[in-house]
């Protein structure tokens, strides 16, 4: 049921959880199905082939990335999966909701593709692209409650009964009939950590992306920015002949700091010898978040603070996702 039982890429799903073999098997041609669809989305901007490009390097930059890391499955996201958003066709009232929202960017596990807001900045554009596309790569399982015979990838998949069971870290039950990101912080900071290493490591090297890299860290200097979490910084001339200066920086800053602290205490604590430095411990949570593996990060979790703290952990970092109502594009 995982891409790497086939050599043909048939969906991003590694497990699917159902009643019966009958029922899994069909949730996973639905599955599949959606994954084939390769439809423009309400609103969508049209690739230039520039952009094509960028994402095929990008591909082919994270297949040698998570190598790094010991991930030799790699899910592809091809061009037609990512779907960039024309803010030029949004009315004002579009533009406002885009405005409040705390993204922009989102993998949507279901019918597992992407799309990106832009955002004024084609560098950190290109941040945002790399960020949603690890999620794409991470572990992705589901649960099947009811799954009628007769659903087709076309039928509305609300009606299919299919939830999301673990995207990553991230493990997905209901609070008051709404859905629950368990580990959802911890889950992004790993993503925006890896996506800020492949951005100095890769896209500075990429054939499509290195000039628009160089002339962003330009602008930094120019700037007198020494922040490696600054990705571009632009000036706006104003209205009334003022300037002022826009900064893109890399997000999740207070969850990525969590993340550091814990993996601190976890290093500084350890008696084992399993980890010779903070990074080995970053890679185990990269490990739990690309193959699903849990056990041994909450082994290791509760070693470092006792009895439940894995579970307690999940608690302080769970969300919900305030946006979904909101997003008329989708």
């Amino acid at each position: 049921m995982t891409p790497e039982q086939s050599q043909e890429q048939k969906s991003l799903v590694d497990r699917i959880i159902a009643p019966t073999k009958e029922d899994e098997a069909l949730a996973l041609e639905f599955l599949e199905e959606l994954f084939a669809l390769k439809d423009p989305i309400k609103l969508e901007k049209q690739k230039t082939p520039e952009e094509v490009k960028i994402i095929q390097q990008i591909n082919s930059g994270l297949s040698d990335f998570l190598k790094l890391y010991g991930i030799v499955q790699i899910k592809e996201m091809s061009p037609e999966k990512i779907h960039i958003l024309d803010r030029a066709q949004l009315n004002d009232e579009q533009n406002n909701k885009i405005n409040s929202f705390s993204f922009r960017g989102r993998y949507f596990p279901i019918k597992q593709h992407i799309i990106i807001i832009p955002d004024g900045s084609t560098i950190a554009d290109i941040n945002i692209m790399v960020h949603e596309m690890l999620h794409a790569q991470s572990f992705l399982s589901f649960d099947v409650h009811r799954l009628p015979a007769q659903a087709k990838a076309g039928a509305d998949y609300d009606t299919v009964k299919l939830s999301q069971r673990r995207v990553g870290l991230k493990v997905y039950t209901f609070l008051n009939h709404k859905p629950i990101d368990v580990f959802r912080a911890l889950d992004e900071a790993v993503i925006e950590e890896l996506a800020k290493e492949f951005y100095y490591k890769f896209v500075s090297k990429l054939p499509n992306t290195k000039d628009i890299f160089n002339k962003a860290e330009e602008s930094k200097k120019e700037h007198e920015i020494d922040d490696s979490d600054v990705t571009d910084i632009q000036t706006e001339n104003l209205s009334d002949g003022s300037r002022r200066e826009i900064i893109w920086s890399s997000g999740y800053k207070k969850e990525r700091n969590d993340l550091w602290d814990l993996i601190d205490d976890i290093f500084e604590s350890d008696k084992s010898g399993e980890f010779q430095s903070r990074e080995d411990v970053f890679k185990l949570f990269v490990h739990a978040q690309m193959t699903g593996h849990l056990l041994k990060l909450g082994r290791v979790i509760n070693r470092a603070y006792g009895r439940g703290a894995f579970k307690f952990l999940g608690e302080i970092t769970k969300d919900t996702h305030k946006d979904d109502n909101n997003l008329f594009f989708y």
